[in-house]
């Protein structure tokens, strides 16, 4: 099977579109890419059409944030004080820190 030539600045563009967080690093002859997007099976897709993969990874971001709530809440309900860290990923996800002290 012919691969398509690849052009970073063009896959770069149709990757952004697909996702957020777009990383996408080419040396000599790899292509490392990560991104966070709702529809992996779409950007495995776009980037096999330009070769093979070496690497693949893919976790569910759902399930870790899922996991990151839940234990949010057990450290909140554990200490006395919010740390830097915990109160700026509160306001990240669109919480009130102030609610939790």
């Amino acid at each position: 099977m012919n691969k398509k030539e690849f052009n970073e600045d063009r896959m770069k563009m149709l990757l952004a579109a697909l996702g957020d967080s777009l990383v996408l690093v080419q040396d000599e002859d790899l292509v490392k890419v990560h991104i966070h997007t709702l529809t992996p099976g779409t950007v495995l897709n776009l980037v096999q059409e330009h070769g093979e993969f070496v690497t693949l990874k893919i976790d569910n971001m759902q399930e870790q944030h899922n996991e990151i709530i839940h234990n949010d809440y057990t450290l909140i309900a554990e200490g006395s004080r919010i740390t830097q860290e915990l109160s700026d990923f509160l306001k990240a996800t669109g919480r009130d820190p102030s609610r939790y002290h």
